[in-house]
């Protein structure tokens, strides 16, 4: 299960308070306490931080729940990873240090950088064992990397425009307060576009002597080594599967190493590939399909299938429906919902 430092949480007990929520209940609601938050350090399932964001948007009426936290939160509640984040001379040099060290932060953050000539895209992506619904965690992460590149090219940086996988809100007056650029929903992924010279603006309060320092204390830091194994292949996995390159030969070769031991750690770990490939599949599946504007072919693409049919096959075989049964289901649980939303919006407004 993909991990999470505790001080991600920072500032969550009075953020909920601040919108009538009890937070030590909705801790336990996940297996969290109090205590936890006390030591930010420490690292916690990361399912448990998405859900929690997810139940708190939800009690509270809070679509922006996520984007609320992050406005009250600093850099340097991500501790020394954040130190050395903030010390890099460049965006681009932040991101390669984010790629290295983020598994001390959040071991369910994938990020893959698209570079074009005028233009780059910053993809990102959170790992969850269940697919749980994370757009509240999306927020949390998008924020957290704008605030960073501002830390490192000023803060009236804006980005070109920013991507998000979920539906919109009702009103996208946080959004764009917080991000100042066209932010685009039912994107067909979550991330940030900028352009392609911002990545080497330099960063003029960089201290390299404060970088290196940074770096030696990681270091000495209990899982300051590279990530494990299965976490470095599920990252890799949800990098080549748009590209239709999620192959064990690919992904030994982006790890330097050959197939036949890349097979023999994967065995250690009591784990199969093709087990890897379907779990992110089963939980990228209803997230894509959840997306109006992608149809079911761009769908499959997404998850890496060359045709059409073959990703219809493997959906029946997941969950006993084709895609376009199972999006049809969920249109007519939207309108229940939809129904249920404006009857106790009605009630409300009766009292």
């Amino acid at each position: 299960m993909p991990m999470m430092r505790a001080g991600i949480l920072a500032n969550y007990p009075e953020v909920a308070r601040e919108l009538g929520l009890k937070p030590d209940e909705l801790l336990r609601q996940v297996d969290l306490n109090a205590t936890l938050l006390d030591a930010p350090d420490r690292l916690i399932p990361g399912d448990a931080v998405v859900h929690l964001l997810e139940l708190s948007a939800q009690a509270s009426g809070c679509s922006t729940f996520g984007l609320r936290l992050a406005q009250v939160r600093q850099l340097s509640e991500f501790g020394v990873t954040g130190l050395l984040l903030t010390q890099q001379r460049s965006i681009r040099d932040a991101l390669r240090i984010a790629q290295q060290y983020m598994h001390l932060v959040n071991e369910a953050a994938v990020l893959h950088l698209d570079e074009g000539r005028e233009a780059v895209v910053l993809r990102v992506e959170l790992l969850t064992d269940g697919g749980l619904p994370n757009s509240q965690a999306v927020d949390l992460y998008l924020c957290a990397c704008v605030q960073l590149f501002r830390t490192i090219v000023g803060r009236h940086w804006r980005p070109q425009s920013m991507h998000f996988r979920r539906a919109a809100p009702a009103s996208l007056e946080a959004h764009n307060r917080m991000f100042q650029c066209r932010c685009e929903f039912a994107s067909p992924f979550n991330g940030i576009t900028l352009s392609a010279s911002d990545l080497d603006q330099v960063n003029p309060n960089a201290d390299p002597a404060m970088a290196n320092y940074a770096r030696h204390l990681i270091d000495l830091l209990p899982g300051g080594s590279p990530a494990s194994t299965l976490a470095e292949l599920k990252r890799h996995i949800h990098i080549f599967l748009p590209m239709g390159r999620a192959t064990l030969k690919q992904l030994a070769h982006a790890r330097g190493c050959s197939v036949r031991k890349l097979q023999r750690q994967l065995d250690d770990a009591g784990e199969s590939f093709s087990g890897l490939l379907c779990g992110i599949r089963r939980d990228l599946a209803p997230q894509y399909l959840g997306n109006p504007r992608l149809d079911i072919g761009q769908v499959a693409g997404l998850l890496g299938f060359s045709r059409h049919a073959s990703f219809t096959r493997w959906f029946i075989q997941q969950f006993a429906c084709t895609p376009q049964q199972w999006r049809r289901r969920q249109a007519e649980k939207s309108m229940v919902r939809g129904a249920s939303e404006v009857n106790c919006n009605q009630a409300t407004d009766e009292q």
